[in-house]
């Protein structure tokens, strides 16, 4: 390791460490004896609670969040470079404050919760359990206490400290975040540990008799090594021996010294818990020990180095506090004076001699004060207690020899518990942080203007990744796409058009710096924000990027603009376009009312005032609904395909004017679909496409990636766009993503009563809560209401029953007697009689839901979550009955995995089909299939490859391709074929060039039940497929039998699905 040619760094980092972990010492130890006082108070009688005392305990404890903010803050922030002074001090008050919350809610419990186990303290006290202002610790004066309250905030100091001294051995090197992720586990796994066995009557030091009065171990040893380790894993600074380190502020690190100094007394003489013999004992010492410990250094430093310093002197006062810190309460003045001196000669040596041999980078000299005086005063205190030496004296029975030896065991376990505790926590977070490269781009949210502003420059500057702030970035594509159009359908030129934004937030000023971009004329745009008008020469809420808008103008408020407007960008607050303003704006103005959840105008009461308008909101239940999700994942999309190194403004015009077309094309029969079947068309009320339009990403990802490769910005340039764009129209129907305009039309419809069969079933439950939530369907329930209303508690679902949703209890239903007769009726000539009617309406929930349907109770049904699925299908066919024309029923199986979408028919009903029922099934899968947005492709499949084998089989399947080419010419299938020559056209020409199936099939039709449930369950097995179904087809009424395999998800998937087909259905 390369050893650092200057000592006065080391010297500095000494000072800085020494000085805040011997302030840490001191407190906690005290606090720590005080804990098994409270335990024993418990059990006598109730101490009484000196007033004095409380008032000394809660100045001690203020005294010592005074030594962590701003005193250890201030001493390391003087002695790290100027550029890092901030990190410093944000590390330090982030710490304090993220460790106190850690105390409150587990951490004094971990310490002291009063469990008898050596090495932790329990769960008793979590979030404070039992604590009361009248709660009382006790102190170690018989029948004397303070509240237990203060001794909590005096731990609290201690363990915030202790973790903020650690930052001194690797700062400026290690970011806030994985600092704080550091503290979080070491605090818990390290801190609390240690102070539960140093300083808890249970723990396991403290029952060996070790003597700690204010926290030698617990904080100093503890966080010296936990820095040593620290620096060792992190390692050195960049530029170290070679750049210039040296403080940059010494009167800085002198106020904090001091600051410390003077905060030490709480954290030694507050460690008695009384204002009494004690505490000024601890105090004395505090004085003398940091007085020896300053001249030791500075006589050994103006020895070796002909001259002494300030940083010296500095470091002295912390190795000298360091020190003490064990000790205070137990040695006399004289002992202290020579304990300080003893641990400033050897720490000098530590920080000055073997650090520089060495060659670690212990930045602020933690360990090498803190760890080496910590470990100098915690065995020193076994020596200097003795009453030959002027201290305390030691236990009934115990020698030197004794104390010193269980000194040294407490501190080899500390040393072993924290730098194997700390060294496990450093590569936890070491991994975490790593993985930082490997981001492919960073999108930020909800930070606001100017902040966000300066964030994104720094980071942009900083990366080589796409940085995208989406709040401003993807609203103003959005709506500069919005604006395009809005001004094309007017017949308006964007460069003379009158702008006036109500907001000058982050997203309003991105919108207007992008339309600039895009050919705005920067003079006619108008901005107000809270304090008005955004005029030249005003100077307040003004910053550099607002000002470029401010206008030489004597208008003040929005009405004083408004007149003449041609668009209105709204991204503030409610109501603030009046209707009497908005009448004074240009012909077919453009009303951009984004403020959510209520715009600034509401879309009818501007319709009122102006039929002419154009009128865009933030809200899905409106037209022209400007959400962010039409171009952030798109835009992300192309960026990452082509290794963007940024995302420019050149890539968010051509997302600008990608999404811009895409609302003037002719819609296709997919983007029909998309939009619940309507087929929208460019107008006022269609200025920008649905959110829910799969070809969004079809069209932004080519272009922004098209952009990003001719601005230079691309590493990995796409070299066949049409391959590329094969693969995203892949992407396109993957996962979710391919129910998305299921959903859409399922919202919108009007047959949206759904009965489930299985309504006491968990996942029925969950399912009917979400379908509920969304607006999918009105659910009905089969089962019994105290069962359901159990299950819907014990599962925390909100849902109500009556009030939600209804249900029909087949124990108890007053249409009992009319579902019987109906029954008889329907499946009386098949051997029902009124007996056996009665018993299946009793037993089966699938009988009652298909009889509620019948009866017009509901438009759809679900059923099958249990049984077997011919049981169900038996009961569906007796009661609802076929298609008219239908041969038999069918099931359709959708599978969606990593490849793509694939479905396969049929999967569950008919065992071995004949020709003609092979063709209507997959007549009525392609149907099914045009539900999703997708053009059917099928795939007869069989051992026969077009004729490679003569079997009753592949003939039959021959026969059905033949068939189907009469009765359904439209169809794009063909067959006998292998199942690779279905999925890749390839093989497929390589046996058959001219075959009528372009591309890969999405539908593949087998020849019997056998090959499709085979094929189905392995294919979802090995590809990791989520299966949406089974699909039934054929049924007089829409109908689904799911499988007992089924999870929620899947349910709200077929709840969809059945609204949408029961809605569409000509009846």
């Amino acid at each position: 390791m390369k050893i650092p040619t200057s000592l006065t760094s080391a010297v500095r980092s000494t000072l800085l460490g020494s000085l805040a972990l011997t302030a840490f010492g001191s407190l906690a130890a005290l606090a720590q004896e005080a804990a098994p006082a409270v335990a024993d108070a418990a059990a006598a009688a109730a101490p009484t609670v000196n007033k004095g005392d409380t008032a000394w305990m809660m100045i001690s404890s203020v005294l010592v969040l005074f030594m962590i903010v701003p005193g250890l803050a201030l001493f390391y922030g003087g002695l790290v470079r100027a550029k890092n002074v901030l990190s410093v001090l944000m590390q330090c008050t982030g710490i304090a404050a993220v460790v106190m919350i850690i105390w409150v809610f587990y951490g004094y419990s971990f310490a002291f919760g009063g469990g008898t186990s050596p090495y932790w303290g329990g769960l008793g006290k979590i979030f404070l359990s039992g604590v009361t202002p009248a709660s009382v610790a006790a102190t170690f004066t018989k029948g004397v206490g303070i509240p237990e309250y203060v001794f909590i905030c005096f731990q609290m100091t201690f363990a915030a400290i202790t973790p903020a001294l650690i930052i001194g051995a690797f700062a400026e090197r290690i970011k806030f975040s994985a600092t704080i992720l550091f503290v979080i586990l070491w605090v818990t796994f390290v801190y609390f540990p240690i102070a539960h066995m140093v300083w808890d009557s249970n723990g396991l030091i403290y029952g060996w008799g070790a003597l700690d009065f204010a926290g030698g171990t617990v904080v100093h040893i503890n966080a010296g090594i936990a820095g040593l380790v620290g620096a060792l894993v992190i390692g050195k600074r960049a530029g170290l021996g070679r750049d210039m380190m040296a403080p940059h502020s010494m009167p800085l690190t002198m106020i904090g010294a001091s600051i410390l100094w003077v905060g030490w007394f709480g954290f030694n003489a507050g460690s008695a818990l009384e204002a009494n013999g004690i505490a000024t004992l601890a105090m004395i010492n505090t004085f003398t020990a940091t007085a020896g410990a300053i001249v030791a250094w500075v006589v050994i430093e103006a020895l070796a180095r002909k001259t002494a310093s300030m940083l010296g002197a500095a470091s002295g006062v912390v190795a000298g506090l360091v020190a003490v810190t064990p000790a205070a309460g137990t040695i006399g003045p004289v002992g202290a004076i020579l304990l300080g001196a003893i641990a400033s000669i050897i720490c000098y040596y530590m920080v000055a001699v073997v650090k520089p041999k060495l060659g670690y980078d212990d930045s602020l000299d933690v360990f090498g004060v803190h760890g080496i005086g910590g470990i100098i005063g915690a065995i020193g205190t076994g020596f200097f207690t003795s009453t030959a030496l002027g201290g305390v004296g030691y236990a009934e029975g115990v020698t030197m020899g004794a104390q010193v030896f269980v000194q040294i065991k407490a501190v080899l376990v500390t040393l072993v518990w924290s730098g194997i505790g700390s060294l496990i926590l450093y590569k936890i977070v070491d991994v975490v942080a790593a993985l930082e490269p490997t981001f492919g781009g960073i999108n930020l949210e909800d930070i606001k203007a100017p902040e966000c502003f300066d964030v994104e420059e720094i980071l942009r500057a900083r990366m080589n990744i796409p940085v995208f702030h989406d709040d401003q970035h993807g609203t103003a594509i959005i709506v500069a796409a919005a604006i395009l159009n809005g001004m094309e359908l007017a017949g308006k030129d964007l460069s003379k058009v009158k702008i006036v934004a109500s907001g000058a937030g982050a997203a309003a000023l991105a919108c207007l710096n992008l339309l600039v971009k895009l050919g705005a004329n920067r003079k006619n745009i108008w901005v107000c924000d809270l304090d008005g008008v955004v005029y030249d020469g005003r100077n307040t809420l003004m910053d550099r990027w607002k000002s470029v808008y401010a206008q030489k103008t004597d208008a003040r408020v929005l009405a004083d603009v408004i007149g003449g407007a041609d668009v209105f960008l709204g991204l503030s607050a409610a109501g603030v376009l009046k209707p009497e303003l908005l009448k004074q704006m240009a012909p077919n103005p453009l009303i951009m009312a984004l403020a959510n959840p209520n715009p600034e105008i509401m879309p009818e009461e501007a319709r009122a005032a102006r039929p002419d308008a154009m009128i865009c909101t933030g809200r899905s239940d409106f037209p022209n609904q400007v959400n962010n999700v039409l171009c952030f994942p798109y835009i992300f999309r192309g960026a990452l395909d082509c290794g963007a190194r940024a995302i420019n403004e050149e890539m968010k015009m051509a997302a600008v004017k990608a999404i811009a077309a895409l609302a003037r094309e002719e819609p296709s029969d997919v983007a029909a679909r998309a939009y619940s079947g309507e087929t929208p068309t460019f107008g006022p009320n269609y200025l920008i496409p649905s959110p829910f339009d799969p070809r969004l990403i079809l069209r932004i990802a080519p272009a922004v990636a098209k952009a990003a490769m001719e601005t230079g910005v691309a590493d990995r340039p796409i070299e066949d766009f049409e391959v590329y764009l094969d693969k995203l129209n892949r992407f396109v129907f993957r996962s979710g993503l391919i129910m998305k305009p299921i959903f859409t039309a399922a919202r919108t419809a009007e047959k949206k009563r759904v009965i489930y069969s299985d309504g006491e079933d968990e996942r029925v439950l969950r399912a009917a809560q979400v379908v509920l939530e969304e607006g999918t369907a009105i659910p009905t329930l089969i089962g019994r209401p105290q069962v359901i209303e159990t299950r819907l508690k014990r599962y925390g679902l909100k849902i109500k029953l009556g009030t939600d949703f209804d249900i029909i209890n087949p124990e108890d239903d007053p249409r009992y007697r009319d579902y019987v007769d109906l029954l008889v009726n329907l499946t009386g000539r098949r051997g029902t009689t009124p007996e056996v009617a009665r018993t299946m309406v009793r037993a089966s929930g699938t009988v009652i839901a298909a009889l509620a349907i019948m009866r017009g109770e509901a438009d759809a049904m679900i059923c099958g979550l249990e049984g077997r699925f011919e049981r169900h299908l038996r009961n569906v066919d007796q009661i609802i009955g076929k298609l008219e024309g239908i041969r038999n029923f069918s099931a359709l199986s959708l599978l969606i995995s990593q490849r793509g979408v694939l479905f396969l028919t049929d999967t569950y009903v008919s065992i071995d089909p004949t020709a003609e029922e092979i063709a209507e099934k997959t007549v009525l899968a392609a149907n099914e299939i045009r539900r999703f947005g997708i053009e059917p492709k099928a795939a007869l499949l069989s051992h026969s490859n077009f004729g490679s084998r003569d079997s009753e089989s592949a003939a039959k399947m021959r026969a059905a391709s033949e068939i189907l080419r009469s009765k359904a010419p439209d169809l794009e299938q063909d067959g006998e074929m292998h199942g690779d020559s279905a999925l890749s056209e390839i093989l497929r020409e390589r046996v058959l060039p001219h075959s009528r199936l372009s591309g890969e099939a999405n539908l593949l039709v087998f020849p019997n039940l056998d090959a499709a449930n085979i094929t189905l369950n392995v294919v979802k097995t090995v590809t990791d497929a989520l299966h949406v179904g089974p699909i039934l087809l054929g049924a007089a009424k829409p109908v689904h039998i799911l499988t007992p395999s089924v999870t929620s998800r899947g349910i709200v998937n077929m709840t969809a699905l059945a609204v949408v087909e029961a809605s569409q259905r000509l009846e």
